[in-house]
């Protein structure tokens, strides 16, 4: 997709937020992954992040992250299917 990962230090700071996800990842896979809009220093609960969560470089994270989750249902499915074969 063309996008680019943050450097360590400063990805290891994104790693703070809580998920809604419970006991599902002791069932099946879970994955809690981040895409970048471009907004820091600003994050999340800041009124300045709320202005990066509108317009191009949003929506573009928004398909980004869509199409990756779709990716990830192809590749499970089709792992599933092989190990049926």
């Amino acid at each position: 997709l063309g996008r680019e990962f943050a450097p360590p230090g400063q990805a290891a700071r994104m790693n703070r937020a809580s998920t809604d996800m419970g006991n599902v990842s002791q069932v099946v896979p879970a994955i809690h992954p981040y895409i970048g809009i471009g907004s820091l220093p600003a994050t999340n609960h800041q009124h300045e992040f709320a202005a990066y969560c509108v317009g191009g470089t949003a929506q573009r994270a928004l398909l980004d992250g869509a199409m990756a989750l779709a990716w990830t249902g192809v590749d499970r499915g089709a792992q599933a299917g092989r190990a049926a074969a």
